[in-house]
Formats: C-alpha cells, sequence, structure tokens
C-alpha cells in the first residue's frame, strides 16, 4: 500500500489517479484550465477523432509538419512503452525531468483552495498536462489526439483548430459512446467546430451524421472516398506504414496538411507527400525476424483493440503472405471479444492468452473458453509467460501479438531488450516483407 497521494512520487500520483472511472464531461477541465491561464489558447492546433487511425493519421501529419523550421507538439494515447511517449515536439518526447515537474506543479495547482481538490480523471490530468507544457515550450502547432468519443473528450476545449479529422466510425467503447454506428459518430463529430474544415474516411449512416453536422457548422467536408483514395495513392505510392487501412489513414493525413497549406500554412506537396508516405508509428503493424528463435519466422506486432481493427489486421497479413499464424492475445474485457476471436479464430494455429494489469483486463481462462475459437487455447498467468512460449520453442508459423497495445508495447519492450544485452539477431522491418 503506497500511503496518502501526497507522499507518491509524480509517477506513483498520476498512475493512482487510473483509479479513477471514466467521467465524460468538459466541467472540470474547464475549470482547472481557466484557472491556469487556459493554455491551449495559445497555440493552434490539428484535432483528430475516430474509432482506429487517430495515432498513425496524427503520426504521419506530424512527420509532414516537423520538417520544416517549426516546433510541432503531438499528443496522442495510449503509450506503447512509456508515459513520456505520450507528449512530443518534433517527435522527441518530453524528458522525465520535465514531466515530473509538471506533475508536481498541478498537484500544487489541484489541491489549492481556489480548486478545492477537483478531482480530474487520469486523462483529464494528463490532457491539461500536455496544454500547460505546450504553451510553456512556446510551439507552433499542436497535433492532439482524442482519448474517447469527442463531443465530451477532454481534449475538445481547443479553442483554436485549424482543422478536424474524423479517421472512421466503428463500434468501440460502446458503454460509453452508444451501441449503433450513428451515436457513435454523434459523439465524434462533436469535435467538429463552426467553420472549421473537416476530413473524414466515415461512411455510410456514420458519414451521413458527420456529413449533416458539417453543414450545420457551416464547416466544408472533404470524404475519402474510394476515387479519392485511389487517385491520392498513386501520388504518394508505397508508404512505409502497410495496410489497405493505412493508405486511407495516408489520404486523411494528406488532405488535411492539403488545407493547412491552403490556410497559409508553408507546406508544399513534396513535403507533404514525403511526410506521408515515410512516416512510422510503432506497434502498428510491425515486424520483427527473431532469428535464434520462433524458427526465424516473423513476430508481428498490432495494437488493434476491436473487430474492425483485427479485420485491417488479418488483411494486411494476408497482404504479406501470412495466412496462418500462431497467436499471442491479450485484450481488455469491456472490448467485443467475441467479435474480435471470430476475425482471428480461422487463422489461428496455435494461442495463448495473456492477463492485462489492472481490473479492466479480460481473465485468460474466461476468453481461452469463448466457444469461437476454432484451435486450442492456452491461458497463462502472466504476460512474462506468455513471453517464454513465444521465445522458448522454434515453430513453423510466424507469431501475432495483438489485442492490446499494453501488451504489443511490453512484448516490444522484451524483444528490445533481447537485442541489446543478449544478442540476438533481430531483423526490424516495419510492414515490410
Amino acid at each position: 500500500m503506497l500511503g496518502p497521494k501526497v507522499s507518491l512520487t509524480p509517477l506513483q500520483y498520476v498512475e493512482s489517479l487510473q483509479e479513477s472511472r471514466i467521467r465524460l464531461g468538459l466541467d472540470r477541465i474547464r475549470l482547472v484550465l481557466s484557472h491556469l491561464g487556459n493554455p491551449q489558447d495559445d497555440f493552434v492546433s490539428l484535432h483528430i477523432a475516430g474509432t482506429n487511425g487517430k495515432g498513425s493519421v496524427a503520426a504521419m501529419m506530424e512527420n509532414a509538419l516537423s520538417a520544416g523550421r517549426r516546433k510541432i507538439g503531438l499528443y496522442t494515447s495510449p503509450h506503447l512503452g512509456n508515459i513520456y511517449e505520450r507528449f512530443q515536439i518534433n517527435r522527441i518526447p518530453i524528458s522525465p525531468r520535465e514531466l515530473h515537474s509538471l506533475i508536481q506543479y498541478l498537484r500544487r495547482i489541484l489541491t489549492s483552495k481556489d480548486l478545492k481538490n477537483i478531482p480530474l480523471t487520469y486523462f483529464e490530468f494528463l490532457t491539461v498536462l500536455a496544454f500547460v507544457w505546450f504553451s510553456r515550450k512556446k510551439i507552433d502547432l499542436a497535433i492532439i489526439e482524442t482519448g474517447l468519443g469527442g463531443r465530451l473528450d477532454a481534449t475538445n476545449v481547443l479553442s483554436r483548430v485549424l482543422v478536424s479529422l474524423v479517421t472512421n466510425v466503428e463500434l468501440d467503447h460502446t458503454g460509453w459512446l452508444g451501441r449503433t454506428r450513428e451515436r457513435i459518430a454523434i459523439e465524434k463529430a462533436g469535435i467538429i467546430k463552426t467553420g472549421v474544415p473537416v476530413v473524414t474516411g466515415a461512411t455510410g449512416s456514420a458519414l451521413r451524421v458527420i456529413k449533416d453536422t458539417a453543414q450545420k457548422k457551416k464547416a466544408s467536408l472533404v470524404v475519402v472516398d474510394p476515387k479519392r483514395k485511389g487517385k491520392v495513392i498513386s501520388l504518394l505510392g508505397s508508404l512505409k506504414l502497410k495496410g489497405g487501412h493505412q493508405e486511407s489513414n495516408a489520404v486523411i493525413a494528406f488532405e488535411g496538411l492539403k488545407i493547412l497549406s491552403e490556410l497559409g500554412w508553408p507546406l508544399s506537396l513534396h513535403q507533404i507527400r514525403k511526410g506521408v508516405k515515410e512516416a512510422l508509428w510503432p506497434g502498428r503493424y510491425e515486424r520483427f525476424r527473431l532469428k535464434k528463435t520462433v524458427g526465424g519466422n516473423p513476430c508481428v506486432l498490432d495494437g488493434a483493440h476491436n473487430p474492425s481493427a483485427i479485420q485491417s489486421l488479418v488483411e494486411t497479413l494476408k497482404r504479406d503472405k501470412i495466412k496462418r499464424f500462431d497467436l499471442l492475445f491479450g485484450v481488455l474485457k469491456d472490448k467485443d471479444i467475441n467479435g474480435m476471436i471470430k476475425k482471428l479464430a480461422p487463422h489461428v494455429n496455435r494461442c495463448c492468452i495473456v492477463p492485462l494489469p489492472g481490473e479492466r483486463g479480460a481473465s485468460p481462462i474466461t476468453v481461452s473458453t469463448e466457444k469461437n475459437w476454432r484451435s486450442k487455447c492456452q491461458a497463462l498467468s502472466s504476460i512474462g509467460e506468455g513471453w517464454k512460449w513465444l521465445t522458448n520453442e522454434r515453430r513453423p508459423y510466424p507469431v501475432v501479438v495483438t489485442g492490446s497495445l499494453y501488451l504489443v508495447g511490453e512484448i516490444r519492450r522484451r524483444i528490445l531488450l533481447l537485442d541489446r544485452g543478449q544478442g540476438v539477431q533481430i531483423e526490424l522491418s516495419l510492414g515490410n516483407k
């Protein structure tokens, strides 16, 4: 037991905030930001919502923008390896010293008489911290990814948005956002601002909601349909981030950057094209080849955590001529686990299920006994046991690690430690054969 929060280290304090449940709403964060002088008003921004692809679109846009002489802030979630990754300027993460100092500063502010211990959630606290850091660093532009939904997401207090982007709308986080695509689209379309251009890759009923919202807000709308996608991809050429879904993300990023250029931002077509096509984003169809284990077969890491993202992963594997694989899987219990299993099961040779930390982690025993698996699944007691299963035997099939960005991040960390500390030859090829 760590005792009262006053005695916690900065990182322990932030982690302790995860004990509070998700509470959507803007009143708390607006009050705190107002007390701090509204640091979010000190910079212009690009605001990105959507079920999948937010991080990849953000990475592509940042890669194009930071090639110039401007200071580009990037705020994304969740993190893959460590919390510092969430806060970046020109792709350099915040330093531990700066982050810890800002945490202590905000702790003092929140316990002041004026604010009377306003109970910010984990994500709200980190969002306030990002805005304060970007303001102090006098960045030129911030690329901000929503955490959950959009309308009531903590990031939706930005006042100087240049372009709003909604990548797509699928069924995820239904307990908070609604159980239909239309209802979820209403939440995500909540980031659309009056007169601010919008780019979306949404389709069907979700697209109708976004069109309606954009029309009411007098916001111009660019829709990434198959025809537009084909034209832009022919211009961009081969992407470093692989998969049909990444092609869609690339076109969304391209169109957003093109609007930014039309608004007067110094961006050439060459910069946009180069930035988008050469962008990398760890944990998204990332291939490692462990020469001394897994029989030399690829180990594919992908943070897919809902049925739509799993379908994109399976399609990318097929493009890569991987039709059957062993699976290391871990998932949160509030996800559509059966929907994910149905997409994976036809291609799985063997699978192991591992637990994720915290109350939201699904039980490996429960997941392993779901009826839709077509092969026998083994429930393991820890990610460490999953790592042993992955590395301690040679196997005829590639291994895919998916279901959670936390799991992908932990396995990725262990692979990179092997590379540095034990001389295991690793061939890293982000999506390449």
